[in-house]
């Protein structure tokens, strides 16, 4: 569950960012200050599953489950405002030969007018191979009725919840979104600083090292250089001749004619400095999704924001720091970062910086490497650079990777010096990180993970080229190009360098024609 503003600001995770099971939506609030949302493992196919709560207060902390799965499944939980009135008709869902698909409204109104009593829900529920009826739920036991009343399931949701009467059930339709038309307090109006006027946001961290994730909370201070910020290019599939062989998809889950990992096209706004207190600030394009890596000393991400984040016109969003406890009070303190005007990283997209195998790498590979990387190389030919084309090419143009570029990313099946086949590390490239992948460890000459120069099978990672090692700037290439996913192509359609379409400074206050929305 995510949390954002009416204006669209702050958008932050609210609840169950890593916590199972992996589905939760349909939030409702009550006025008692409780969220309640569906959890679901997916093996309802409309998304029903069971109900938990939790507190606006603490909604990282306060997790309450509400009804059990209990050979049922539950949609659509709705607090009950202290009221007496109708309910109105949601939406239905015809069932068809045991598939059950949303279809269009069949009716308008429900019940006769019924009071409710305080904290009470009303939800959908149905057993399996039976459809969604609506009923009301009374949590920790609130005015329940006998649960063997007619029409109600002869169970208990959870302990401390029960259904106390049917509401409304059709048996030929799932009955869901029930809401009742009720008097409600009105929403809290919010002063916004978004501004049109404006194409740019803010973003500052007070400290950096203050964080939940090992691996950034367990850095000696100083040790954590720069920050990379990188932007999200959206996927396109509908330019002509955009086509991935099924050979290739099945590469890895998520495999696109950008990549054979599951990163999606990026580019770089940009790097900045790290200050000695741990904070940074930058100003970057608004309405763009960015995601931050914290650098070491050689350039290589030592943590990566694994979500999206953006700001809004004139938004100025600030971290405790990264991926800090969201319950923790900040430092009081004035910090250096804050002290400067913000890196501004606000080149328009056209001038933006990307890192890809098949316009970067490939030549580089082409002009250091492949002089000894040849067939002959007992373990990595990476001869192979250009793209072979596909048996299924045809006419459509299908894309398909290139052999060096399989050979780097996709594990063998007869190993490697750095680790034993079939085993997650055995790969020359890591995606998403320079610091694991044995290829950049052969550029430093030594690992660069924190372990040993040695790997399982007790081979050192040799200097490569032995002769001539590649320049900073040639391996500061191969760091980017496999920290921000090791992408094939980035530059996959002309379109994804172009400018996104502006937005209106203001709404037109002229009438709409006739027929108009």
């Amino acid at each position: 569950l995510l949390a954002v503003n009416t204006d669209g600001t702050d958008l932050l995770p609210f609840y169950g960012n890593h916590e199972l099971p992996i589905l939760k939506c349909q939030p409702a609030v009550s006025e008692e200050g409780w969220v309640y949302f569906v959890e679901s493992n997916g093996r309802d196919p409309l998304g029903g599953g069971t109900i938990a709560a939790v507190n606006l207060r603490r909604n990282l902390k306060s997790h309450t489950p509400v009804a059990a799965d209990d050979g049922g499944f539950y949609l659509s939980p709705s607090p009950v405002p202290p009221a007496s009135c109708r309910l109105s008709g949601g939406q239905d869902a015809r069932r068809d030969r045991g598939a059950r698909r949303p279809q269009d409204s069949r009716r308008d109104g429900g019940v006769t007018p019924s009071p409710f009593a305080d904290r009470k829900l009303i939800v959908s529920f149905r057993k399996k191979g039976e459809t969604y009826g609506v009923y009301e739920l009374a949590w920790h036991g609130q005015d329940a009725h006998a649960s063997s009343q007619a029409g109600i399931p002869a169970h208990s949701p959870d302990e401390g919840s029960t259904f106390t009467r049917k509401l409304f059930d059709d048996p030929e339709w799932h009955d869901v979104e029930a809401r009742l038309v009720a008097p409600r307090p009105r929403p809290k109006g919010r002063s916004s600083v978004v501004s049109y006027e404006s194409d740019t946001s803010d973003l500052f961290c007070m400290d950096c090292y203050i964080s939940d994730r090992p691996e950034v909370k367990n850095a000696p201070v100083g040790s954590l250089r720069r920050l990379r910020v990188i932007e999200g290019i959206p996927l396109r599939y509908d330019a002509p001749g955009w086509r991935l062989p099924e050979k290739e998809k099945r590469l890895v889950p998520g495999a696109s004619v950008y990549s054979a990992t599951a990163f999606g096209p990026r580019r770089i706004l940009g790097d900045i400095p790290v200050e000695s207190d741990g904070s940074f600030y930058f100003r970057a394009p608004a309405e763009t999704p960015i995601s931050l890596q914290l650098l070491d000393e050689n350039g290589m991400a030592v943590a990566t924001h694994q979500s999206w984040l953006w700001g809004m016109p004139k938004e100025n969003r600030g971290c405790i720091g990264c991926h800090e406890d969201r319950e923790l009070t900040p430092p009081n303190r004035l910090t250096e970062a804050l002290k400067k005007p913000p890196f501004q990283l606000t080149d328009p997209p056209e001038k933006r910086r990307t890192v890809d195998f098949t316009h970067d790498i490939a030549p580089l590979i082409r002009g250091r490497c492949v002089q000894c990387h040849t067939r002959e190389h007992p373990r990595l030919d990476l001869s192979s650079l250009e793209n072979p084309g596909s048996d299924e090419s045809d006419k459509s143009g299908a894309v398909s990777f290139s052999g060096a570029y399989k050979l780097l990313l996709c594990p063998s099946e007869t190993g490697t010096e750095m680790g034993q086949a079939g085993s997650p590390s055995h790969r020359y490239v890591m995606p998403g990180s320079a610091r694991e992948s044995p290829v950049v460890w052969h550029l430093f000459g030594k690992r660069m993970d924190g372990a040993e120069n040695s790997s399982a099978g007790g081979m050192s990672a040799a200097q490569m080229p032995p002769e001539a090692p590649l320049s900073d700037a040639e391996r500061r290439l191969f760091i980017e190009w496999i920290d921000i996913g090791a992408q094939w192509n980035n530059r996959a359609a002309p379109e994804d360098a172009a400018p996104k379409p502006s937005l209106p400074k203001k709404l037109s206050g002229a009438p709409q024609s006739k027929g108009g929305m």
